[in-house]
Protein backbone atom coordinates (compact mmCIF):
# COMPACT_ATOMS: atom_id res chain seq x y z
CA UNK A 1 0.00 0.00 0.00
CA UNK A 2 1.35 3.85 -0.95
CA UNK A 3 0.08 7.06 0.04
CA UNK A 4 1.23 9.50 -1.68
CA UNK A 5 0.57 13.03 -0.49
CA UNK A 6 0.74 16.65 -1.40
CA UNK A 7 -0.60 20.12 -0.17
CA UNK A 8 -3.11 21.61 -1.94
CA UNK A 9 -1.51 23.86 -4.67
CA UNK A 10 -3.86 26.87 -5.68
CA UNK A 11 -0.94 29.19 -7.47
CA UNK A 12 1.63 27.92 -9.71
CA UNK A 13 5.33 29.84 -9.03
CA UNK A 14 4.45 31.97 -12.42
CA UNK A 15 0.94 32.85 -11.47
CA UNK A 16 2.76 34.21 -8.35
CA UNK A 17 4.96 35.77 -9.74
CA UNK A 18 2.36 37.54 -12.10
CA UNK A 19 0.64 39.14 -9.10
CA UNK A 20 3.53 40.24 -7.72
CA UNK A 21 4.18 41.93 -11.06
CA UNK A 22 0.12 43.20 -10.59
CA UNK A 23 0.49 44.11 -7.10
CA UNK A 24 3.70 46.50 -8.14
CA UNK A 25 2.23 48.18 -10.72
CA UNK A 26 0.16 50.49 -8.45
CA UNK A 27 2.47 50.81 -6.09
CA UNK A 28 5.33 51.87 -8.23
CA UNK A 29 3.19 54.61 -9.87
CA UNK A 30 2.03 55.74 -6.25
CA UNK A 31 5.41 55.65 -5.69
CA UNK A 32 6.95 57.78 -8.59
CA UNK A 33 4.03 60.07 -8.04
CA UNK A 34 5.40 61.11 -4.20
CA UNK A 35 8.89 60.71 -5.22
CA UNK A 36 8.23 63.01 -8.32
CA UNK A 37 6.04 65.69 -5.46
CA UNK A 38 9.24 65.92 -3.52
CA UNK A 39 8.12 63.11 -0.95
CA UNK A 40 11.55 60.94 -1.89
CA UNK A 41 11.69 59.31 1.39
CA UNK A 42 9.10 56.65 -0.01
CA UNK A 43 11.44 54.93 -2.59
CA UNK A 44 13.43 52.01 -0.14
CA UNK A 45 9.66 51.58 1.73
CA UNK A 46 7.94 50.69 -1.52
CA UNK A 47 11.26 48.82 -2.22
CA UNK A 48 10.88 47.18 1.35
CA UNK A 49 7.35 46.49 1.24
CA UNK A 50 7.48 44.89 -2.43
CA UNK A 51 10.65 42.59 -1.91
CA UNK A 52 9.15 41.07 1.61
CA UNK A 53 5.79 40.60 -0.32
CA UNK A 54 8.00 38.75 -2.72
CA UNK A 55 9.38 36.60 -0.26
CA UNK A 56 6.57 35.57 1.96
CA UNK A 57 4.80 34.74 -1.63
CA UNK A 58 8.20 32.88 -2.46
CA UNK A 59 7.82 31.20 0.86
CA UNK A 60 4.64 29.74 0.79
CA UNK A 61 4.85 28.61 -2.39
CA UNK A 62 7.78 26.69 -1.93
CA UNK A 63 5.57 25.29 1.19
CA UNK A 64 3.29 23.83 -0.78
CA UNK A 65 6.13 21.56 -2.77
CA UNK A 66 6.31 19.45 0.39
CA UNK A 67 5.47 15.87 -0.22
CA UNK A 68 5.14 12.82 2.10
CA UNK A 69 4.98 8.92 0.93
CA UNK A 70 3.63 6.15 3.18
CA UNK A 71 4.86 2.88 1.83
CA UNK A 72 3.33 -0.08 3.81
CA UNK A 73 4.76 -3.56 3.64
CA UNK A 74 4.49 -6.88 4.94
CA UNK A 75 6.65 -5.98 8.05
CA UNK A 76 7.67 -2.08 7.78
CA UNK A 77 6.39 1.38 7.54
CA UNK A 78 8.26 3.42 5.53
CA UNK A 79 7.58 7.16 5.75
CA UNK A 80 9.44 9.59 2.94
CA UNK A 81 9.25 13.22 3.16
CA UNK A 82 10.58 16.67 2.10
CA UNK A 83 10.79 18.84 -0.80
CA UNK A 84 13.72 18.10 -2.94
CA UNK A 85 15.27 15.16 -0.95
CA UNK A 86 13.13 12.66 1.03
CA UNK A 87 13.84 12.08 3.90
CA UNK A 88 13.41 8.46 4.88
CA UNK A 89 12.12 6.83 8.42
CA UNK A 90 11.31 3.26 8.79
CA UNK A 91 8.92 1.89 11.74
CA UNK A 92 8.75 -1.73 11.75
CA UNK A 93 4.93 -2.75 11.26
CA UNK A 94 5.09 -5.69 14.73
CA UNK A 95 6.09 -1.86 16.93
CA UNK A 96 3.65 0.68 14.44
CA UNK A 97 0.81 2.07 15.67
CA UNK A 98 -1.36 5.15 14.03
CA UNK A 99 -2.42 7.78 16.78
CA UNK A 100 -5.78 9.95 15.67
CA UNK A 101 -5.69 12.99 17.62
CA UNK A 102 -9.77 14.67 16.86
CA UNK A 103 -9.89 18.14 17.79
CA UNK A 104 -13.02 20.00 19.62
CA UNK A 105 -13.78 22.08 17.03
CA UNK A 106 -14.99 20.00 14.08
CA UNK A 107 -13.23 23.02 11.20
CA UNK A 108 -10.13 22.17 12.61
CA UNK A 109 -8.35 18.81 11.15
CA UNK A 110 -7.61 15.85 12.87
CA UNK A 111 -3.75 15.38 13.46
CA UNK A 112 -2.27 11.79 12.74
CA UNK A 113 0.62 10.45 13.86
CA UNK A 114 2.61 6.99 13.06
CA UNK A 115 4.39 5.73 16.49
CA UNK A 116 6.58 3.19 17.78
CA UNK A 117 8.44 2.96 21.25
CA UNK A 118 11.23 6.17 20.08
CA UNK A 119 9.14 7.93 17.53
CA UNK A 120 6.67 10.20 16.37
CA UNK A 121 5.86 11.26 13.17
CA UNK A 122 3.15 13.12 12.10
CA UNK A 123 1.37 12.29 8.87
CA UNK A 124 -0.30 14.94 6.88
CA UNK A 125 0.44 17.69 8.73
CA UNK A 126 0.10 20.33 5.58
CA UNK A 127 -3.52 18.65 4.59
CA UNK A 128 -7.23 20.43 4.73
CA UNK A 129 -9.74 19.01 6.94
CA UNK A 130 -11.75 16.96 4.64
CA UNK A 131 -8.05 15.69 3.17
CA UNK A 132 -7.54 14.72 6.79
CA UNK A 133 -10.62 13.11 7.29
CA UNK A 134 -10.32 10.65 4.55
CA UNK A 135 -6.11 9.92 5.70
CA UNK A 136 -7.74 9.25 8.97
CA UNK A 137 -10.27 6.95 7.31
CA UNK A 138 -7.78 5.14 5.36
CA UNK A 139 -5.71 4.49 8.09
CA UNK A 140 -8.20 2.90 10.01
CA UNK A 141 -8.19 0.09 7.39
CA UNK A 142 -4.40 -0.42 6.93
CA UNK A 143 -4.19 -2.99 8.97
CA UNK A 144 -1.99 -1.78 11.79
CA UNK A 145 -3.37 -0.50 15.42
CA UNK A 146 -4.93 2.76 15.61
CA UNK A 147 -5.49 4.69 18.63
CA UNK A 148 -8.02 7.40 18.76
CA UNK A 149 -8.13 10.01 21.03
CA UNK A 150 -11.63 10.81 21.50
CA UNK A 151 -12.76 7.05 21.42
CA UNK A 152 -16.55 7.36 22.72
CA UNK A 153 -17.07 9.76 20.51
CA UNK A 154 -17.41 7.13 17.37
Amino acid sequence: MVIEMRPNRSASWRQVKYALFLFAIPVAIITIGWALSGVWIILPFAGLELGLLAVFMYRVNWQTHHRQTLVLTADMLIIRQGFRQMKEQRITRTSCRFEICKTNQNWQPPRCFACNQHQRIAIGHFLNTADSRALCRYLLTAGVPTCDDKWWQQ
